[in-house]
């Protein structure tokens, strides 16, 4: 059997695939922290609704799910993969979702109407209306753990301009595989990365 050295491209991957689950779920970690992220921002347009997280099929440069993602056009930015949290709210009248929906600053919703049911005498129509917010995730490994010049510059823009789209940083070692590894998570405009300076490392 031939011994295969792994080189760094090779180790990037392998930590991507880590991090990005390596069951058909997110890992446990990056969905714990995204929950958490949706329970504090959101809970004002959550009334104890739970929370659907799943990896993303999002176009990672047009910026395009089920609903448009407000990303400026100029943000060439491909996160290593995106993840979704999903929450469902339900509406007796569209009036009543549009009163709602103008007193908060609401995430892409896709709508819906459920068949009309007999109720009290009369018909009567329920909106179900599914609330998306995007976390992509940027995943670093190896010795020196850097953004590119183009993520440095790209991923603050998404943070300072769009509402709704929390990049996250997850930083993996992959060094003790197969038997372990470690992994730390964490939101980009609370960490460390979100510093001044065009480059940025950690060690």
């Amino acid at each position: 059997m031939e011994r295969i050295t792994l080189n760094r491209q090779e180790k990037g991957k392998l930590a991507e695939l880590v991090a990005r689950g390596l069951h058909r779920g997110p890992h446990e970690l990056v969905e714990e922290l995204v929950e958490e992220h949706v329970q504090e921002r959101y809970r004002d347009l959550m009334s104890d609704r739970p929370v659907r997280i799943t990896n993303a099929d999002i176009n990672s440069y047009r910026w395009f799910d089920v609903v448009p993602v407000s990303v400026p056009g100029d943000v060439g930015w491909r996160p290593d993969f995106s993840l979704k949290a999903e929450w469902k709210q339900q509406f007796g009248k569209h009036d009543l979702f549009e009163e709602w929906i103008r007193e908060r600053n609401a995430p892409p919703v896709k709508l819906r109407t459920k068949r009309p049911r007999w109720r009290n005498g009369r018909f009567e129509r329920t909106l179900v209306a599914t609330f998306s917010v995007y976390y992509p995730v940027e995943v670093k490994s190896g010795d020196k753990k850097t953004l590119t010049d183009q993520q440095a510059s790209a991923i603050p823009d998404v943070v300072n301009h769009v509402d709704h789209v929390h990049p996250l940083i997850a930083t993996v070692e992959t060094d003790e595989l197969p038997h372990s590894y470690s992994m730390d998570i964490e939101e980009f405009s609370t960490s460390e990365w979100n510093r001044g300076g065009s480059s940025r490392y950690r060690s």
